[in-house]
């Protein structure tokens, strides 16, 4: 389980507080006031995740979280959005819809060079598939990798990194042009993103401060995530076919003492003249896509998301500059500490399946391999010993037991004095 995960549920919906509820945003300073405000003035209208984000933002409130909430408010604080008729921007990789969506989409990560930012559009199955149709006979490949284009008429939530998209949005066919190589692609990013080790460092060690509005929030198994983009340096010591995903390859990465995990997929294998294993044994530059709040050990099962890897260039290793961050940022809480605050308590199979009894008590229960399956009615679902949902039968019962499961984790973090006022 993603340990920042209603960290992102929360930031998620108040873009959709800031987007749906227009009048809402301008008079409110305080994160929490504007779900609780949009909660109550929409109510019947305002869709699941905003509920959702109104109750996780009450419970850190009760809870004592206050790093958390620190770091809500201030993101909040930043927020705004531009009208722009044309956007030129970098694609930079394509999050496919995840299992158990309640609705098929794709989250396409661009990089907008005006912005030195990297946002996330999002599209529907079909209107992703009628797009690439159109655009993959100019391009001889699939549009939404490493790919110069011009959007027509939409709206950029930087904060959020978040590009929206409107009925009149579209892509404008002869402004494509595909990345050559993957040096190419770090090239156009590096004044963005780049990393001295040090910094770099800090990142796996949690040692950064909690901007939110650094980050994208994107597919992270059967959720979401926040990544930070990052290019920085480090020395190759392994690169090979993953073992989970054939068609990707696995890296493992030295940046100073600090080793870590991340792949590269098979689809971003685009340069010709790019062979991992040419790099083992050797530096390179790498451009990733880390997500934020996973200690170094855990990159191990999850690793980081690779976006390019390319040779050590001269000219280059002069932007790798240590980043101070901004007065702002220096006076947020660090990563580690929002962490430890929103750490999910130790899950028990016994309690839950007293909880789930209580309120389902015609659901069966059974256990494989250490996981807890489920009947419910005619579905089922897996949960391992973390907590963390491993399998479903349908969308449908994974997104109710996904509820079910916070529900659980939320009493169980509540001090009781709170939980008592509450029932």
């Amino acid at each position: 389980m993603y340990p920042l995960a209603e960290l992102v549920g929360i930031w998620m919906a108040l873009y959709d507080v800031y987007t749906l509820a227009t009048d809402i945003p301008f008079v409110t300073e305080s994160a929490g006031e504007a779900l609780s405000l949009a909660a109550r003035k929409y109510r019947g209208l305002v869709d699941e995740v905003i509920k959702g984000g109104c109750d996780d933002y009450a419970i850190l409130s009760r809870s004592s979280c206050g790093k958390a909430l620190k770091a809500l408010d201030a993101a909040w604080s930043q927020r705004g959005f531009t009208s722009t008729a044309n956007l030129h921007a970098l694609s930079l990789f394509d999050f496919y819809k995840f299992a158990g969506a309640i609705w098929e989409h794709h989250d396409v990560a661009l990089y907008c060079p005006e912005e030195r930012r990297i946002m996330i559009l999002r599209m529907n199955e079909q209107d992703f598939k009628a797009v690439q149709r159109s655009l993959v006979m100019k391009t001889g490949r699939l549009p939404f990798l490493a790919t110069f284009m011009m959007i027509r008429r939409c709206e950029l939530y930087p904060a959020f990194g978040r590009i929206k998209r409107l009925h009149s949005t579209q892509i404008d066919p002869n402004s494509l042009k595909p990345c050559q190589s993957h040096a190419e692609l770090v090239s156009w990013c590096a004044e963005a993103f780049s990393l001295g080790a040090t910094d770099f460092q800090d990142r796996l060690r949690g040692r950064a401060h909690a901007d939110l509005t650094r980050y994208i929030v994107a597919r992270f198994g059967g959720g979401y995530a926040f990544y930070e983009p990052i290019i920085s340096s480090g020395f190759v010591r392994k690169a090979e076919r993953d073992r989970v995903a054939p068609e990707a390859y696995r890296f493992i990465l030295d940046v100073e003492d600090l080793t870590f995990h991340a792949q590269l997929p098979g689809e971003l294998l685009f340069d010709p003249k790019f062979f991992p294993q040419h790099f083992v044994g050797k530096r390179a530059i790498f451009f990733v896509l880390l997500p934020v709040g996973l200690e170094v050990n855990e990159l191990l099962r999850m690793p980081a998301q690779l976006l390019a890897v390319s040779e050590m260039m001269a000219p280059f290793d002069t932007t790798l500059a240590e980043s101070k961050g901004t007065p702002a940022s220096c006076n947020l809480p660090l990563i580690s500490e929002v962490r430890a605050e929103l750490e999910p308590p130790r899950f028990s199979f016994d309690e839950f399946g007293g909880f789930l009894k209580a309120i389902k008590p015609a659901v069966s229960m059974t256990y494989h391999e250490g996981d807890m399956v489920i009947g419910d009615r005619l579905e089922m679902i897996r949960i391992g010993g973390n907590g963390e949902i491993l399998g479903w039968t349908s969308p449908r019962i994974k997104v109710e037991y996904d509820s079910i499961l916070r529900t659980f984790l939320r009493r169980k973090r509540m001090p009781p004095n709170k939980l008592m006022h509450r029932t």
